[in-house]
């Protein structure tokens, strides 16, 4: 079913399984977009079920196991999306929106953005892992977006943050010292403002070479929890000593004093 519709309100009713193809696409008006939230329950979202809608707040549940090709692409107004599921989607936008996933999440094996109308990113404390492409191509020039990945993200996969689909632009990253793995390109071509690193004054035997990106800024190490209260610069490596010199510094000493 293909609704084209100025809808306002949509309520769905408990006992919902499935959100079959084109069934929400070109609805909603530009100058009031629609709330939608999926009932706990539905399985499966067909394709383009969602898209060119002008949608202000969606929320996922963790019910859904099948996300339908294009399903979510092409919102046509600013909003909020909330994912619980760990479904397999692309979520597109060609508006300024927010992205948080939620507490149900542990592995984004889906893909966020790869476009530059992100500008929130809040990830919930239970993930764990973050797979290759998930959200490249994020924030802009103009406006982009703070990163914060919480305590206890293990590992974080091939382009997870820039590269494959295009740069992505951070004011601020923060890693936590629970990642063990970090792939080399997961920031490629990213334009990030400053790098904190949190606990750890070495880069770990997991963290791949290069995994900063060209574009980085300052590197912080050895941060708080906010990313604050560091015990040094340095370079992709660990904060500056004898055994990490400064660029330029030859063998001598240049270890920093950052803090933020």
């Amino acid at each position: 079913m293909r609704v084209y519709s100025p809808l306002q309100t949509v309520v769905l009713g408990n006992g919902l399984k499935t959100i079959d193809v084109d069934a929400f696409s070109h609805t909603g008006v530009e100058s009031a977009p629609y709330e939608l939230v999926i009932p706990e329950g539905v399985e499966e979202i067909g394709d383009l079920a969602f898209s060119n809608a002008y949608v202000s707040k969606l929320s996922v549940p963790k019910s859904v196991t099948t996300i339908g090709g294009s399903a979510f692409n092409y919102f046509l107004s600013p909003m909020e999306l909330a994912i619980n599921s760990e479904a397999e989607a692309s979520y597109y936008f060609t508006i300024p929106s927010s992205i948080i996933i939620g507490e149900d999440v542990e592995n984004i094996n889906f893909n966020v953005g790869t476009d530059s109308y992100i500008r929130e990113l809040t990830l919930g404390s239970n993930v764990k892992v973050i797979d290759e492409h998930a959200f490249g191509g994020i924030g802009s020039s103009e406006s982009p977006v703070e990163l914060i990945i919480p305590n206890g993200v293990t590992s974080i996969g091939q382009y997870a943050f820039g590269g494959y689909f295009g740069s992505s632009y951070f004011s601020k990253v923060v890693i936590p010292s629970s990642v063990t793995n970090l792939d080399g390109s997961a920031f490629s071509s990213s334009y990030t403002d400053n790098i904190y690193v949190q606990g750890l004054e070495v880069k770990p035997n997991g963290w791949g070479s290069g995994w900063t990106s060209s574009y980085a800024g300052t590197i912080y190490w050895g941060c708080d929890s906010n990313g604050e209260h560091c015990k040094g610069t340095g370079n992709e490596n660990g904060i500056y000593s004898a055994s990490n010199p400064a660029p330029g510094s030859g063998s001598g000493s240049g270890s920093g004093s950052g803090s933020n």
